[in-house]
């Protein structure tokens, strides 16, 4: 008990020094009054004997400040500073009342709780309470104008003091309102020199423009970069300077749509550096809002991304290099698995002819060198299809446009269809197009229509229906091909256009897996797009859907 005592009547320790400040002045106001009030507790009851409502008042801060002050040792100062003052203030309020009048304790208590509150807490609420006091006042006067409180005459002293008072309570408040505007204006004033700091050596050029596209400010970036000092820009426009690029003029009409929308944007363009040729930036054009709630100023931050935009460019060429590579490990791979076979085919024909074509019949030497021409055909075509591909990624695909007459063009394709096929499959041909003529590249798009048709006749079991369906809305024409065949299982979907690649369900099947990537190719060229739904054991549908007037992509002719 006397330890605990003992630590109650020592000063607090705080790291931060206001803190410290204010746990000092508590501790010491806490243990005058505890001490006071004990004082006064024992001196009031042994004199009258009588435990009457002053004693209780008393007992009220007697009871308090031990708490308080074990508050304090627990670093609850903000807490204890607003209790003490609180509990200040009501107390004297209700003596003050009940005793009929404010005396010499009275205004000392007031002054103190309120001092308290407007330095140890903030000073609206000290300004709080002494509204609050003042409401008190008013009340009293009023009391004993009409006779419900007797209040005795003051001396001159008393008034003195009483008005000393009130003067100490407005100079604390008013102390505590004027550090707290220093203390603001001095962190605006940080937080200005912070930013322009960053603002003045930002390698961005950081620009505001105002409603009639003058400079309202530029960092120095800016003049750097141009030649010209930045405080030349101000209040002028780019005419004015004499700057009158097309890049320019795009980047105004872009802070022109920020001001009409109030929406921000960002652009790209090219521009002239001093001393480093033609740069390419990125601007971000920002409104700013003004009190009324209109766009003041627009603030455009441009940033120089030349050297980003060729790392880009490396990265993909790197990109671009390693799918060559890829490309070129499953060639050989390919190549090595699908050769062999037909090379093994020619080596064996060729050796039969040449050891025993004597003893052979003319039928079965014919039978072995058609066998031959027909190895060597698809070997051929293999290495055909690789030099599209080839071509393809190298930007070398000619594109020859030219109006064709749909219905004819879709009807020469499947009658070419009908011969391949031999009557073996349900060939269905729905033709529901409206328009007339497209503009496309007559060979490309036939191959990618055969192409399609081809596979849904070979992965199709005979008698099962393959349908060539054409259509068109007012921008699209769309060619299907579907088919009741093998389907393609789903793992293979998201793989289905990459070289050399063919579906797991296809093994026993010939095929490159270089025929839908280039109908791909071909497909992209004339700007369209094309797809597949397919499903295993169910059958497939690939959409091919074409600009009916084609504005080609630029591409290099063939050298």
């Amino acid at each position: 008990m006397i330890t605990h005592l003992k630590k109650l009547f020592q000063n607090p320790k705080f790291p931060d020094q206001d803190e410290q400040r204010i746990a000092d002045s508590l501790h010491t106001l806490l243990i005058i009054f505890l001490v006071g009030s004990l004082l006064y507790f024992v001196l009031a009851f042994i004199a009258t004997g009588i435990f009457n409502l002053r004693l209780l008042l008393v007992a009220v801060p007697l009871l308090a400040c031990p708490v308080l002050l074990n508050q304090l040792q627990r670093g609850r100062v903000q807490m204890v500073a607003l209790t003490a003052s609180v509990g200040l203030w009501g107390i004297f309020t209700i003596s003050a009342v009940t005793g009929g009048g404010l005396h010499g304790p009275g205004y000392m208590g007031y002054s103190v709780a309120i001092l308290v509150t407007g330095i140890t807490i903030n000073w609206r609420a000290a300004f709080i309470m002494t509204i609050m006091s003042m409401a008190m006042g008013l009340y009293m006067v009023y009391g004993v104008t009409n006779g419900l409180i007797f209040m005795r005459s003051y001396t001159p002293l008393e008034s003195w003091g009483a008005i000393s008072i009130y003067f100490a309570i407005i100079a604390a408040i008013s102390r505590q309102t004027v550090k707290d505007l220093l203390n603001t204006r001095i962190f605006l004033r940080n937080r200005e020199k912070q930013y322009r700091s960053l603002v003045e050596n930002s390698p961005d050029f950081i620009i505001r423009l105002d409603g009639n596209l003058r400079y309202v400010y530029v960092n120095p970036a800016v003049g750097l970069a141009s030649g010209l000092p930045s405080q030349a820009y101000i209040g002028k426009t780019n005419q004015e300077l004499g700057i009158g690029l097309e890049q320019v003029q795009a980047w105004e009409a872009e802070a022109r749509q920020v001001f009409k929308t109030g929406k921000e944007k960002t652009i790209e363009f090219i521009y002239p550096v001093l001393n480093a040729g033609k740069r390419q930036f990125q601007a971000r054009l920002t409104p700013e809002i003004g009190e009324d709630g209109k766009i003041e100023t627009v603030l455009s931050v441009v940033r120089d991304i030349t050297d980003f935009k060729k790392a880009e460019r490396l990265q993909l060429e790197i990109e671009q290099e390693r799918e060559l590579l890829d490309l070129k490990q499953r060639f050989i791979e390919t190549a090595s698995h699908d050769f062999r076979t037909p090379l093994s085919i020619i080596q064996s024909s060729a050796g039969l002819l040449e050891n025993y074509h004597d003893r052979m019949s003319p039928e079965r030497r014919l039978a072995k060198l058609q066998q031959i021409q027909s190895q060597v055909d698809r070997m051929a075509r293999m290495l055909d299809r690789i030099l599209i591909i080839s071509k393809s990624n190298a930007g070398k695909i000619t594109l020859s446009l030219a109006e064709l007459d749909l219905k004819l063009f879709c009807r020469r394709i499947w009658e070419d269809v009908i011969g391949i096929d031999k009557h073996s499959h349900e060939m269905i041909f729905n033709y529901q197009a409206t328009i007339k003529k497209i503009t496309a590249d007559e060979r490309l798009l036939q191959y990618v229509i055969i192409n399609l048709l081809s596979n849904a006749i070979k992965y199709s079991a005979p008698d099962q229906p393959v349908e060539f369906k054409v259509t068109n809305n007012e921008e699209w024409v769309e060619f299907c091909v579907q088919d009741k065949g093998l389907g393609i299982p789903a793992a293979d979907l998201d793989y289905l256009f990459e070289p050399f690649h063919r579906a797991s369900n296809v093994k026993n099947i010939d095929g490159t897996g270089l025929g839908l990537l280039i109908a791909k190719n071909y497909v992209e060229l004339h700007e369209g797009t094309i797809g597949v739904e397919s499903e295993e054991g169910v059958g497939s549908t690939f959409i091919v859907r074409l600009p009916i007037t084609n504005t080609p992509i630029n591409h290099q002719s063939s050298p």
